[in-house]
């Protein structure tokens, strides 16, 4: 249950929320899983491109659930998009606040489809079971 004292701090679970709830939505008014993924595609075809990792928003993210800014990600995509072995010098960056991070490896693309599909799954059983 959320509540004020714990809020979705990290984005890689702030986008996880927005999926769960396209999914409930997407039970509450009847739409079939296999549509909702082709709603995302269609409608929604630049944060499908920005999710794959690709365009000049690509969304990827560190170890840690952080979005990785677009310093460090051409740093990444310049070195072959590798596991491990990132310098930590590209690593490091600067938020607007003047703190410095540094990103924890193994950097990650996440897959929203199939997020999609395993939020929908889990709600149909929860709604299955009267589990809501």
């Amino acid at each position: 249950i959320w509540t004020p004292s714990t809020p979705l701090r990290r984005s890689e679970d702030r986008r996880q929320a927005l999926i769960e709830i396209d999914a409930i939505m997407a039970h509450v008014v009847g739409i079939p899983i296999d549509d909702l993924c082709t709603l995302y595609r269609t409608q929604f075809g630049v944060l499908n491109t920005y999710e794959r990792g690709e365009g000049p928003l690509a969304r990827v993210y560190d170890s840690a659930g952080r979005l990785v800014p677009s310093t460090v990600r051409t740093a990444w995509n310049k070195a072959g998009r590798p596991d491990y072995g990132l310098s930590i010098a590209d690593r490091t960056y600067e938020t607007p606040e003047g703190r410095q991070i540094t990103a924890s490896e193994p950097f990650r693309i996440l897959d929203r489809e199939a997020d999609m599909r395993e939020a929908y799954a889990a709600f149909a059983e929860r709604m299955e079971r009267g589990v809501y």
